[in-house]
């Protein structure tokens, strides 16, 4: 259930749910709703109560708002590249729509902030579709309570995936790879971050990692968390009886290399890191001592860094064989 929290500028356009819970059930809060006039065109302006996420959208049909409010979330974190697993619960848990009126302050405040920006970002010839989404994306790119703690400030962008990520995918993740410090670490920061792109180098991130891509070539005990984008392969890291923990090995799986489809890439997700990044654990350690401290320094860190060339020198790889006992192949 969401509650859809019009202003007083649309009260006659969507009226008041007979009971109005205290809070709505989903990962973002309530909805908070406004009718703005840009360049004579009417508008909807809604954003998240909890991450301030905001949404434009042409003022028609504001009395099916409600029945179509899901819909429109699904959209607009579809073009924010929230996971679609994130996505599917979100709307699920919306499956019931509350209207009732505005109850924060501090989240109207932003509303109006937004609206005293939008003109300047949106050109008065066009505002079709593709307009209003850049604006968006400016938007939600702005600090939010800038008078704030830095700790309290609110950047929409990276809040929401923040929120809707330790809602839906970090519970179910957590009980297979909390004993594993290092990447539930790494998996906690991916979930944080707005923008995946280069936090493997060239390689493409998978997440949340998923435990079956669907190849035969996947051992059963391996939880896929990236992937080349070509040939099929992806990387993975194994479970032991049943949890990932810091002893878990990091393989490469080539699924076109039949007779040798596995190579061992790290005897630990630290040492797979570190030797990407071309680093001592030492030293890696001491980065993920870093990200506890101020949750920024991991990522930054690997796109400044990781290179998956430095994994495939010969004699490391040899060292590293005697772990493939680890793997359970499918058959």
């Amino acid at each position: 259930m969401v509650i859809l929290r019009r202003t007083q500028k649309l009260s006659s356009s969507l009226g008041e749910s007979p009971i109005v819970p205290a809070e709505s059930d989903t990962a973002l809060g309530d909805w908070y709703v406004n009718r703005i006039v840009v360049h004579r065109q009417p508008l909807l302006l809604l954003i998240s109560s909890k991450s301030l996420l905001p949404m434009l959208l042409p003022a028609r049909d504001v009395q099916g708002l409600p029945s179509r409010l899901a819909s429109v979330v699904e959209a607009r974190l579809k073009r924010s590249g929230i996971a679609d697993q994130a996505i599917a619960a979100e709307v699920r848990t919306m499956d019931r729509v509350a209207v009732g009126p505005t109850a924060d302050r501090s989240v109207l405040g932003i509303m109006v902030d937004f609206a005293k920006g939008i003109p300047h970002y949106l050109e008065q010839v066009n505002l079709g579709d593709a307009a209003l989404h850049w604006t968006e994306t400016l938007l939600s790119e702005t600090p939010c309570h800038a008078g704030r703690p830095f700790d309290k400030v609110i950047f929409p962008n990276s809040k929401t995936p923040e929120l809707l990520h330790a809602r839906w995918i970090m519970p179910e993740i957590r009980p297979v790879t909390e004993g594993a410090i290092h990447f539930h670490t790494f998996l906690e920061a991916i979930a944080r971050a707005p923008d995946r792109d280069g936090v493997l180098g060239d390689e493409e991130l998978t997440f949340p990692p998923v435990s079956d891509t669907g190849s035969y070539a996947t051992p059963r005990n391996a939880l896929t968390f990236g992937r080349m984008g070509v040939d099929g392969v992806h990387y993975a890291i194994l479970t032991i009886n049943g949890v990932v923990t810091d002893q878990s090995p990091v393989i490469h799986i080539s699924p076109m290399d039949f007779s040798e489809p596995y190579a061992v890439l790290g005897e630990s997700f630290l040492d797979y890191l570190a030797a990407a990044c071309g680093v001592s654990v030492v030293e890696m350690q001491s980065v993920f001592e870093k990200e506890w401290a101020d949750r920024n320094a991991l990522l930054r860190f690997l796109r400044e860094r990781f290179k998956h060339s430095r994994l495939f020198e010969e004699s490391r790889l040899g060292r590293l064989d005697r772990l493939l006992m680890y793997i359970q192949p499918k058959s």
